[in-house]
């Protein structure tokens, strides 16, 4: 799927699959399994809900990348200027290129608990 939108509040609930987002002056909500995601916001908040078991790579130009019910283990690179993140074993990648924006990702079984 791809996506763009600017000034808006964007919902994608129960989706499966690869998601390229471009978000300005917005929210974006994300809940389903993604297989992989390239997304970049400018002044927004990406909110990312996952299943539980979730094994990801998460990609960032940023340090603004905050776990909620899900554990995201910082990877060491200093060869990169990227910063890295993984959930679970790792496997899916999930990349963010933020300027003034954050990305939350919780975990969909903290939602309905």
């Amino acid at each position: 799927m791809n996506l763009k939108a600017e000034d808006a509040m964007v919902r994608v609930i129960g989706f499966s699959g690869e998601l390229i987002s471009n978000l300005a002056d917005g929210d974006m909500f994300l809940e389903g399994n993604f297989q992989k995601i390239t997304a970049n916001a400018v002044d927004g908040t990406i909110v990312l809900t996952l299943p539980d078991q979730t094994n990801a790579n998460i990609t960032a130009n940023t340090e603004s990348i905050e776990g909620d019910g899900i554990d995201l283990i910082r990877e060491e690179n200093p060869a990169s200027e990227k910063i890295r993140w993984r959930i679970g074993k790792g496997g899916k990648n999930f990349n963010f290129n933020l300027a003034d924006g954050n990305v939350i990702i919780r975990s969909q079984n903290d939602l309905s608990a």
